[in-house]
């Protein structure tokens, strides 16, 4: 079997939601499960599978907007570990021949999911039991 193809471990990506995802088959296919409190004490579980490589840049540059990022170009130089980049004669970046363009997958597919509503509304034990069957953790929940 090819463990490049194998799903990543379940990360944590929120301090207001419980917010789990992971690379679920090669870096560009995330799964998240999504846990929102609702006023009645119960919760809404989104549990969703993202292809960020398929929404169109503008729909990208829409959910990023949200976010506080000007544009899929913004957000890779925001998030970028090195400085190296090229530019064409129009201003833009070189996003072929520069070296630092390399887009957070993990992290724009975490936007996606966070600029989702809805799930299915449920009581926070039956939340617990979803979240440990489909991710092997545990979440404590507060009654």
């Amino acid at each position: 079997m090819d463990i490049l193809n194998q799903p990543s471990q379940w990360d944590e990506y929120c301090d207001e939601r419980l917010v789990l995802g992971r690379c679920a088959v090669d870096w560009s296919t995330f799964e998240f499960i999504k846990v929102t409190d609702e006023d009645d004490g119960r919760v809404k579980v989104l549990h969703e599978v993202i292809f960020p490589d398929d929404y169109p840049e503008e729909a990208l540059n829409e959910i990023l907007n949200r976010f506080g990022h000007k544009d899929l170009d913004a957000f890779v130089v925001e998030n970028a570990t090195t400085n190296e980049w090229f530019y064409l004669s129009d201003g833009r970046i070189d996003r072929k021949n520069s070296p630092a363009y390399i887009i957070d997958w993990p992290l724009l597919a975490y936007l996606i999911c966070e600029s989702h509503d809805g799930g299915i509304d449920m009581s926070k034990e039956d939340a617990a039991k979803l979240l440990t069957r489909h991710t092997g953790k545990t979440w404590e929940v507060d009654k």
